[in-house]
């Protein structure tokens, strides 16, 4: 029985001098809870763009465009993809960073000017042209 007593006073004891946690209570420390982190620089500088690199460089967030991708008006195109309203135009990255930002143009794509009374259609300095057909209207 005596050691019985010992090893319940020594639970008692080790309980007390334990740190107290209450539900509710948040201010007090707790071996329980994980200590809040702060959030990191880098996570505001993500801008959800799949074709950018972010970086915080001399604590200012930059978004550099990645080789092989243009940015064009806030949408990522993968290189050679053409402009969705004009095949006369694509995502020719490789020609420098200007052209990351920008549509190329690209005269050797096919295209159609919509015009059923032009022939020859083709691709001019980004533009679809074609030759007007004598007599049609």
């Amino acid at each position: 029985m005596p050691k019985l007593r010992m090893l319940i006073l020594a639970v008692v004891v080790m309980s007390l001098s334990a740190p107290q946690v209450w539900a509710g209570d948040f201010k007090k420390p707790s071996p329980f809870r994980k200590p809040k982190t702060k959030p990191s620089a880098m996570a505001g500088c993500n801008d959800g763009l799949a074709c950018t690199d972010d970086r915080i460089v001399n604590g200012t967030c930059t978004h550099v465009i990645r080789p092989g991708f243009c940015l064009i008006d806030g949408v990522c195109y993968t290189r050679h993809q053409k402009n969705p309203e004009n095949d006369c135009q694509e995502c020719l990255d490789q020609w420098g960073q200007a052209y990351q930002r920008r549509w190329g143009y690209d005269n050797s794509n096919a295209c159609s000017d919509g015009n059923n009374c032009t022939e020859g259609d083709h691709c001019s300095s980004g533009s679809c042209v074609g030759r007007q057909i004598p007599g049609c209207n």
